[in-house]
């Protein structure tokens, strides 16, 4: 699984061109089904931090189509607000979780479940 992020991670973090079409859109929202999964199941933080790179990546070069896509994904919140109770002290997962949020929270339905999970806590706290 490891070697698979690092391998979605250079992937993205290389492309050179934003994801705007809707088969690109479909993988996206797979990839970040999959990585959802990799951070609620990971034990490093390491590998934690670099799934939320992914996610940063993603969230940062995205249209706003696949941005509000992205976003109907519940359990990338879920996933997100609780590796940044679990890892307080890393500025790495709590940087980028803070920047994945901030994608999330284009889709206005998604900002109460950010609040109602403790996502605006948790941001505050992590300045």
């Amino acid at each position: 699984q490891w070697n698979a992020i690092c391998v979605i991670h250079l992937f993205f973090v290389q492309s050179d061109n934003m994801i705007m079409d809707e088969r690109s859109i479909a993988c996206i929202v797979n990839v970040s089904s999959v990585l959802s999964k990799f951070i609620k199941e990971s034990e490093s933080e390491e590998a934690i931090g670099t799934a939320l790179e992914v996610l940063k990546v993603l969230a940062d070069e995205l249209c706003y189509d696949a941005k509000i896509a992205l976003s109907k994904n519940d359990e990338i919140i879920s996933a997100i607000v609780s590796c940044m109770f679990s890892y307080p002290d890393s500025l790495l997962i709590q940087g980028s979780a803070c920047d994945v949020i901030r994608t999330l929270a284009v889709d206005n339905s998604k900002r109460s479940q950010i609040c109602k999970q403790g996502g605006t806590s948790r941001v505050i706290d992590s300045l």
